[in-house]
Formats: structure tokens, sequence, C-alpha cells
């Protein structure tokens, strides 16, 4: 892994390298940029990723699919490539915009904006999400339940196997992926 170097500065894999004898005014200014930089890195992980694959397709597929925290950098991916910057807060964590990725970004600004307001953790943010759907569900499908059954009209590959005909004539058939 290369070094990364700013003005007398050098980040390494063990540590920081001095060079000279940096004042006191651009020692403060690298510390401040730390504290930028630490957190953002899952930001800066996953827009790195999103140009990356943008730019570079295949050989980026090789590159970062191979790698042993691709789950991982997958889900920075997908929360960076869900939450545009212009949405991201700088006074929320990852967490809570991870939270809101799945949500349309109408949604997204809003529970955001209402995290912020609230003083709400990550905790309380997953909390108000769950309890918003659930009110838009119908009164019958809300509550706790232990076991939900679904018998969806698998098409099982058996077109010429017994009773599929008289499956397809009583209701349409839905593929695996539907």
């Amino acid at each position: 892994i290369p070094a990364i170097s700013s003005g007398p500065f050098t980040a390494t894999p063990l540590g920081l390298v001095v060079q000279g004898n940096p004042d006191f005014e651009i020692w403060q200014a690298y510390g401040r940029g730390l504290k930028v930089v630490e957190g953002a890195m899952q930001w800066v992980r996953g827009d790195w990723l999103n140009y990356g694959e943008r730019a570079y397709g295949e050989m980026y597929s090789q590159e970062v699919e191979s790698g042993e925290d691709y789950g991982y950098l997958r889900n920075q991916k997908y929360v960076a490539d869900r939450v545009q910057m212009s949405r991201r807060r700088d006074n929320l964590t990852w967490s809570h915009h991870q939270i809101v990725a799945p949500l349309e970004p109408i949604e997204q600004d809003k529970w955001l904006d209402t995290a912020t307001e609230k003083h709400w953790d990550r905790q309380e943010l997953r909390h108000q999400i769950k309890l918003a759907h659930l009110d838009n569900l119908p009164p019958e499908l809300r509550g706790k339940y232990r076991v939900i059954y679904a018998d969806p009209p698998w098409e099982y590959g058996n077109e010429r196997g017994v009773g599929y005909t008289e499956q397809a004539a009583h209701y349409g058939l839905m593929s695996i992926d539907a």
C-alpha cells in the first residue's frame, strides 16, 4: 500500500512520518484534515468504488470483488450511491445514512432532517422509520407474527410435468426472479 503525502506529513500503513520541522499552524491544519477524513472514510471509500465501477468496468470488478472484505466495501458503495452527496448530513453518522439508503431521495431528506432536529441516534431513527411504515399498513396486517406463510405461484420448470397444465389453467405462474 503506497504512502499518502501532504506537505511535510506522510501517512504510511504503519504510522505518520514527519519531514523537517513544520510550524504549529501546519501541524494543526493537518490534524483538522485528519478529523475530516476519519469521519468520512466510509463515504470516501464508497465514492471511490462508485467512480471505479463507472470508469474502469471489468478491471474494477476484478480488482475489488476478489478482495476479502468485498461485502463490507459493497455496503459502502451502495450507501454512497444511494445517498447523494447533496443529501448527506455532516452532523449525522454514517449509520444514520445507511438506515435511509433504501428509501427514495425525498424520504431520505425527510428522515435525515427529522433526525437532526430531534437529535435522534441511529437506533431511534430506525425505530421511527419502522413505526411509520407500520402505520401505513392496513390494520389487519399490523402487529407481530411468529410465522408468515406465503405460497407464490412458482414456475417449477416442469412445463411437461404432472400438474403444470392444471396450475396454469387456474392462475398465472411466476418465475423465481419475479
